[in-house]
């Protein structure tokens, strides 16, 4: 959104809608990962589904909708769509070893 803006489109509410959303979600994701029991096996799983989305979409032209701006900037949109992913899934997968060491150091003292 941000970039097809700097690209000479404009902003509507619902780009600040879908941005200020989206922002919250991955706050809340960050927030709550310490309350949860997730499995290695279920983030596994969950990055190879969300790669497996960001595949589909780019493969087939099925992503989600781009300002006209950005038409001609689909594999650039793809490789930051498949960046954003990776670094997702890095800080899920920090954010699990942090919550396991906490979770062991409880143990410990227990």
């Amino acid at each position: 959104i941000l970039w097809g803006v700097a690209q000479g489109g404009t902003m509507v509410w619902q780009d600040w809608m879908l941005i200020a959303s989206h922002t919250a979600m991955a706050v809340e994701a960050l927030l709550f990962v310490r309350f949860f029991s997730c499995k290695w096996i279920a983030l596994c799983l969950a990055a190879l589904w969300t790669l497996l989305n960001d595949t589909m979409d780019y493969t087939y032209g099925i992503y989600p909708y781009l300002p006209r701006t950005l038409t001609d900037d689909v594999t650039q949109v793809r490789t930051f769509t498949y960046m954003l992913t990776l670094v997702s899934i890095v800080a899920a997968w920090l954010a699990m070893l942090a919550r396991n060491r906490k979770v062991s150091s409880y143990r410990e003292l227990a």
